[in-house]
């Protein structure tokens, strides 16, 4: 993530109180991400984009689930940050669909990805949604800057 992308994704992050909202900028940074590897990554057709515009790439207009099932099935990303991706998509759809959320029934396995972070109380989702922000942030930064050398 460039210096500008970082920093206005912490001015967002750490200026927001509510934990649902924290994960909502989690994943749309998250998604800004997946969408530049597929963009930069992902092969297309010189003939197709002849007949669509130059920009053209269905996978970027595909759903978040599927976006990143695809970016984890072509060995872009490991197994530990596709589960966190596919949680916090999970964790986005259950708050956009229901706001009266059962924390109890909620999955809270996420992969700490060799990380000394814990939950301490899984229920506390605004302390958790900082640890699984600079977790899973900083784990797809990390693989889209070293392994595919992108700096979004």
């Amino acid at each position: 993530m460039s210096k500008v992308t970082g920093e206005k994704f912490l001015e967002k992050f750490m200026g927001i109180d509510d934990p649902i909202s924290k994960l909502i900028v989690i994943h749309l940074y998250c998604e800004k991400a997946v969408n530049k590897l597929i963009e930069v990554k992902g092969k297309r057709s010189e003939k197709v984009l002849q007949w669509k515009s130059s920009d053209y790439h269905p996978l970027k207009k595909a759903n978040f689930v599927t976006q990143i099932y695809f970016v984890y099935n072509m060995g872009w990303i490991e197994e530990g940050l596709y589960n966190n991706l596919f949680l916090l998509n999970s964790w986005r759809n259950i708050y956009s669909h229901n706001i009266d959320v059962d924390l109890d029934k909620m999955n809270y396995d996420f992969d700490m990805l060799g990380n000394e972070f814990s939950f301490q109380d899984k229920k506390d989702i605004k302390a958790n949604a900082e640890i699984i922000a600079v977790v899973t942030i900083a784990a797809l930064h990390n693989c889209l800057l070293q392994q595919h050398k992108l700096n979004y």
